[in-house]
């Protein structure tokens, strides 16, 4: 992260103090960080009854946050996408060498209203905390909105309303939803536990999707608003509960987790979303390393499926999955990150190959990556 410190427009202020208008504070400085990474990976997918698939990809995400005044200070990043893909900035390589798409990314201001009270508007980072380990949330997403957020001691809470999918006759689905959560020193660690709650607004008998695509969950083709061919047949209101604790073990960090979601709105027994996991190590450091364990397991209908990691389990949901991780740190802002991932898909619902339907899948995904940050 590099943070330039500019004139607040010397030229353009002396300009306005000889003309007799009044300027204020045109002396000050503004902090300007820039921030960003580029990701260049090697991925190999293999999933039964499939052609294997070995594909080069990159991703490219830079932003500028600005200091606009004490309180108050806005965000504007941009990154590289296939087609403006909300779970993905990874673009192939190898299609005749074609220009690949920047969209923006970010685009929000956070007015600190209290010391302990921050409110956001536009496209942002989740604002309610995620356990850093688990995968139930595609980390790429930037959801669209309002939110606010409290920290206060030991305890933190937020509160969000993003757009989904607006709609001219004002039937838009939207999420709502909070979080409470509390998170104390234990001993030489750090624990964390959260309970959520995410309220899914007209999205059952919609089309809210990306690309068409419902991402696993159960789609109809009866009973759908607004002239859809297709929707999602349940609605999505889910209770969320995370635990993470982080504690030094010979001088590094151990870090493990818990993550539960339940669909108190779906109504069949699909519904249930789990990941737990460890990891010790950091790279961060040059010549430091980590290494780490997770499973997932997550039922048809369990989480919305356009918010869900798009890797595990091919980016659908009914789907358990192992995943294997490694990362090395060979100079400082360069990362080696290696990720096996063995599961299976299709688990309640046989998918059809060839016209033969099969249940339980096997599926395996190995992305090597070189990561670099500035």
């Amino acid at each position: 992260m590099y943070t330039l410190r500019l004139p607040a427009a010397p030229v353009l202020a002396g300009l306005l103090s000889a003309g007799g208008v009044a300027t204020a504070g045109a002396d000050e400085l503004r902090d300007i960080e820039l921030q960003g990474d580029f990701r260049y990976r090697n991925e190999t997918i293999d999933q039964q009854l499939l052609d294997r698939r070995n594909r080069d990809r990159l991703r490219v995400r830079a932003s500028l946050t600005a200091r606009v005044n004490d309180t108050v200070r806005a965000q504007v990043g941009l990154a590289t996408s296939e087609g403006g893909d909300p779970r993905s900035s990874n673009v192939t390589l190898g299609r005749s060498s074609s220009r690949k798409d920047l969209y923006l990314d970010l685009a929000y201001v956070q007015w600190q209203a209290l010391p302990s009270l921050a409110l956001l508007g536009g496209k942002m980072k989740y604002p309610w905390q995620r356990a850093s380990g688990s995968p139930l949330f595609d980390g790429d997403v930037n959801p669209e909105g309002l939110a606010a957020t409290w920290q206060g001691g030991e305890f933190f809470a937020s509160a969000f309303h993003h757009f989904i999918d607006e709609r001219a006759d004002a039937s838009e689905s939207t999420l709502q939803g909070a979080q409470a959560g509390w998170k104390p020193a234990v001993g030489e660690g750090q624990l964390v536990i959260a309970a959520s709650y995410f309220d899914f607004r007209r999205v059952q008998g919609r089309d809210p999707f990306h690309g068409g695509n419902a991402f696993g969950n159960t789609a109809t083709t009866t009973g759908c608003q607004g002239g859809a061919s297709s929707c999602l047949a349940h609605d999505f209101n889910l209770a969320g509960m995370l635990a993470e604790y982080t504690h030094p073990v010979a001088g590094r960090p151990l870090a493990v987790f818990a993550d539960v979601v339940h669909n108190t709105a779906a109504d069949h027994d699909e519904d249930l979303a789990l990941a737990a996991g460890i990891t010790y190590g950091r790279a961060s450091e040059p010549r430091t390393w980590e290494v780490g364990y997770s499973f997932q397991r997550m039922q048809k209908d369990a989480m919305f499926g356009q918010f869900i990691d798009s890797d595990l389990g091919g980016g659908n949901t009914d789907h358990r999955a192992h995943l294997l991780r490694a990362g090395y740190a060979v100079a400082s802002n360069w990362v080696i990150n290696a990720t096996w991932q063995i599961g299976e898909t299709d688990l309640a619902v046989p998918a059809m190959v060839d016209g033969v339907p099969v249940r339980g899948r096997r599926y395996e995904r190995l992305q090597l990556d070189l990561d670099f940050r500035f």
